[in-house]
């Protein structure tokens, strides 16, 4: 060993490598230490940590394979966490940071079906449909098809097809043509779907490639038809899955608004609504209370407001209450004419008088007859809301007064009086149907005792 380093020792004072074997050691050790630090670092390859033979080479001053490790390192953590705030993707390229992008619905790696389903009311259904088409074709979209007709009144059907990006927006557009009645819309999620299609599509693929190599090496006529019968078969379930595929592909990429716009008929409604109150006056207190407890024989007033909920005139207002056994002349309406309109939104009061009895239940009935703008009358009923009158009347357990007991007496012989009339009545056809023999049997006796006195009177005559 002494003397190797004495020979060592030798070699290096000959040549002059002093100090240049010194800076190769100090540069190991720091090889050593940055691929320690640096050992976590999966970027780290292979092919640059330096060989044996590159160790007794000059490096530059102040840099060493381990402060390079080191800096990669480092530097790591920070791309993987712009990675991770971006949500996935490429890595930036080194030393630049990507913004994070905010991406659309159809851009993160899902595939999503818009559909949309509106309907509008409108007073020209021309114009709206034209004005639809306009907002559409703003932003992108486009009619796939349109179906008009005119019974029982003006509609037209149009289906538009937008980017899915435009969705919202064409939606916003298409609620300012009319009166939104109804508005359906769905996202449904069809990447498994996709997903699926495309795997079964790979698997046709591969069954098809080999059928087709064994159809060129088969040998005999039989081997030749049976495997052209099943590549056919094949080939015709691979053509269904990409139409499939492709159907779907269309529905994702293009999102579908059907709007159906329909002219504005008419719509007679009417709410009825009935209250009370325990009085005897000209209605001055109406509208009444929902519920009412009286008590029998005192005087209620009943209030029935009918409110114009439609969308036309309403004349000809009728009310009765046959609960009640109230008629239409025993209604009188509030501040209202008999050739006054009752338009939509307003509210008309008609009142009456009735003395509360126990069986009382109230059952209003009101009638209109439904107009146009010149007055003339609309075949068409009017729809009834009904929010009706809880009346509740307690019986009059008291003794009767004078009165009352000449009421009742009057009363009794009125009933008396009529079971006679009924009985006799009744009776009347027996007792004629009684006298017709008994008119007969007189009438044989006299004529009988007639004869009788004549033959005697013969017999006299001959005598004398």
């Amino acid at each position: 060993m002494r003397s190797m380093n004495a020979r060592q020792d030798q070699r290096t004072r000959s040549t002059g490598g002093g100090p240049r074997m010194a800076a190769a050691l100090v540069a190991l050790v720091l090889l050593v230490a940055g691929c320690t630090s640096g050992g976590d670092d999966d970027s780290m390859d292979s092919a640059d940590a330096p060989t044996g033979g590159d160790a007794g080479e000059e490096m530059p001053a102040g840099e060493a394979p381990g402060d390079t490790a080191g800096d990669d390192g480092a530097e790591a953590p920070a791309e993987d966490a712009d990675r991770g705030e971006q949500g996935g993707g490429d890595a930036a390229g080194p030393g630049t940071a990507a913004a994070p992008v905010v991406l659309p619905s159809t851009e993160l790696g899902r595939s999503i079906i818009y559909t949309a389903t509106v309907d509008i009311e409108v007073d020209d259904v021309s114009g709206a449909s034209r004005q639809a088409q306009q907002a559409v074709a703003a932003v992108g979209g486009l009619v796939f098809s349109q179906t008009t007709t005119s019974d029982p009144r003006p509609r037209t059907t149009l289906v538009f097809k937008v980017p899915p990006e435009s969705f919202d927006d064409a939606m916003e557009r298409l609620e300012g043509i009319g009166t939104m009645v109804n508005q359906d819309i769905s996202a449904d999620d069809v990447t498994d779907r996709v997903v699926d299609l495309q795997s079964r599509i790979r698997t046709a693929e591969v069954s098809v490639e080999r059928l087709r190599s064994l159809l060129e090496q088969a040998e005999t006529i039989e081997a030749v038809a049976s495997i052209e019968s099943q590549l056919l078969e094949r080939e015709t379930s691979l053509e269904q899955l990409r139409g499939q595929l492709r159907t779907v592909q269309s529905q994702v990429n293009l999102a579908t608004i059907t709007v159906t716009i329909t002219e504005e008929g008419a719509q007679p409604e009417i709410e009825v609504t009935t209250t009370a109150y325990a009085g005897d006056d000209q209605g001055d207190r109406c509208p009444g209370e929902p519920r009412l407890e009286t008590e029998e024989g005192e005087p209620v007033i009943v209030c029935v407001a009918v409110d114009n909920t439609g969308n036309v005139d309403l004349a000809d207002i009728e009310v009765r209450d046959l609960g009640l056994d109230l008629r239409r002349e025993d209604f009188a309406l509030i501040d209202f004419g008999d050739d006054d309109v009752l338009a939509p939104e307003e509210t008309v009061i008609a009142w009456a008088r009735f003395e509360a009895s126990p069986g009382d239940r109230p059952r209003p009935d009101v009638t209109t007859v439904p107009v146009d703008g010149e007055g003339e009358p609309i075949r068409q009923s009017t729809m009834v809301h009904d929010d009706p009158l809880t009346l509740e009347v307690a019986e009059d357990d008291s003794l009767p007064g004078l009165g009352d007991s000449l009421g009742y007496g009057l009363t009794a012989l009125q009933r008396v009086f009529g079971v006679v009339l009924v009985a006799v009545g009744a009776a009347a056809p027996f007792v004629v149907i009684a006298a017709i023999p008994a008119g007969i049997y007189l009438w044989w006796r006299r004529r009988d005792q007639a004869g009788v006195v004549d033959a005697q009177a013969g017999t006299t005559s001959t005598t004398d």
